[in-house]
């Protein structure tokens, strides 16, 4: 299933990210703490609805912030 669009707030270290991914290979690549991680979690959390990497959604949304949003066009 494609992804056409996500839109990622207030996750771990993503303050606002807007994403449009080519339709077929996309590298996600940068410095180390950087959010490549948390992109990966974003996709993964907006398509099963659990975080890969902690078993409660608390410690996914940023610390400055009480609730975090995704929302992903497929």
């Amino acid at each position: 299933m494609p992804l056409y669009r996500l839109n990622v707030s207030n996750l771990r270290n993503l303050g606002s990210v807007h994403l449009s991914p080519a339709p077929s290979l996309n590298f996600i690549f940068g410095e180390n703490g950087s959010g490549k991680t948390s992109l990966l979690e974003a996709i993964y959390l907006s398509s099963t609805g659990r975080s890969f990497r902690s078993s409660k959604l608390k410690p996914v949304v940023n610390y400055q912030s009480s609730s975090f949003v995704i929302y992903s066009e497929v």
